[in-house]
């Protein structure tokens, strides 16, 4: 029983962090491709695929959120 309660609760939160990860500023068919792109090399981990995202947008301000996330596919693919 505490299994199916453990395994609903990590359910929601996996949910809600999707969400929060996709419903960005700029929404769009590109930038989602990216996004998924992202979150599948980091094996599903969207908590990961989200603070690569966030360091390459705090290193550079300016980038889009679309070249943010290439820009991490690329240094994730580099350094793996």
């Amino acid at each position: 029983m505490h299994l199916v309660i453990i395994a609903i609760l990590l359910f929601v939160t996996s949910i809600f962090l999707y969400k929060k990860l996709f419903n960005r500023k700029s929404t769009g068919y590109a930038v989602d491709s990216v996004m998924s792109e992202l979150v599948g090399l980091c094996r599903g981990d969207v908590e990961r695929a989200e603070r690569l995202l966030n360091h390459e947008k705090n290193k550079n301000p300016r980038l889009s959120d679309k070249q943010a996330i290439e820009n991490a596919i690329y240094f994730l693919r580099r350094d793996s």
